[in-house]
């Protein structure tokens, strides 16, 4: 792992999201992209719109760079799955125009992973399931890219589908999605000594300069933002873990959305006092 080149990219993603942050907050507060929190007030959702646009900008600015570089420093490796990696831009495009759509349009009468499914399932259409179901086929187009057999190409779109909802369904209080996020992908990068950071670290730097609005209730991550992040976690999981590793997360995604599908995850983590604190650190809540 080159990890100049990783800290570099980390750094530039975080440089741009730090400069669009509060321009473009700003901007949406006067567009449909406004929701109402979880104590009613109204918010832009521009999570997923900075750090969509801190990724491309990276991407472009990344594409232009690396030739130089490498006419500069002929032996400097470069990793695999860059951010401009035409995959990578195509998922993480995806995943944020889906959230996106649910974001600007969605119908949040139908609510939870399982009633939108149900709805698919009798063919009525919602921007949940529109987004459940478009998240399912890029996922399973990137499987394919990697995988000639069905098994792992299902896997691995499995994984990154049900990521990218496991960060949705914790975006219920200010910085939880986020915290989530980065707790998850801390474990992961220890475990694997670092393996696929060049996949995540990019990722975590374009979304660092929200956390604090996220936090004071300055703005919310969205649908779009939670599933970028959840998305990019996927993708890092589906490239870095060994097939046993797969296999494990496949089961406490599994787990942890049919445990949310009949329980409050909210009351839950409520009435845990170490699980209370970290879930308010940082914001104006009581402890």
């Amino acid at each position: 792992m080159n990890w100049l080149a990783v800290g570099l990219i980390t750094l530039i993603s975080g440089g741009i999201a730090f400069w669009l942050s509060k321009p473009l907050v700003e901007m949406l507060s006067d567009t449909p992209l406004v929701a109402s929190n979880y104590t009613g007030k109204r918010l832009p959702t521009a999570g997923g719109l900075l750090c969509w646009g801190a990724i491309l900008a990276t991407s472009a600015l990344g594409s232009v760079l690396q030739p130089f570089l490498q006419s500069l420093f002929p032996t400097m490796t470069w990793p695999k799955w860059l951010p401009w990696d035409p995959w990578v831009i195509a998922l993480s495009s995806g995943f944020t125009l889906l959230g996106l759509l649910d974001d600007a349009a969605g119908d949040h009468r139908t609510r939870g992973f399982r009633a939108h499914l149900s709805a698919l399932w009798h063919r009525q259409w919602t921007t949940g399931g529109i987004k459940a179901a478009g998240g399912f086929a890029l996922a399973l187009t990137m499987g394919f890219s990697l995988h000639s057999s069905w098994t792992l190409a299902l896997l691995d779109a499995l994984l990154i589908a049900l990521s990218a909802n496991a960060i949705n369904l914790l975006d219920l209080r200010p910085g939880r999605a986020l915290k989530g996020f980065y707790f998850s992908s801390l474990i992961g990068l220890i475990l694997m000594e670092g393996k696929g950071a060049v996949t995540i670290l990019p990722f975590v730097g374009a979304s660092l300069s929200f956390f604090p609005m996220d936090l004071r209730k300055r703005a919310m991550l969205g649908d779009s933002g939670a599933n970028l992040l959840g998305a990019a976690f996927g993708l890092w999981a589906v490239l870095a873990l060994p097939l046993w590793g797969k296999g494990v997360l496949l089961i406490l995604l599994v787990f942890f959305h049919y445990w949310t599908s009949s329980h409050s995850l909210s009351a839950w983590i409520d009435r845990h006092a170490l699980l209370r604190r970290f879930d308010r650190w940082g914001t104006d809540s009581d402890l």
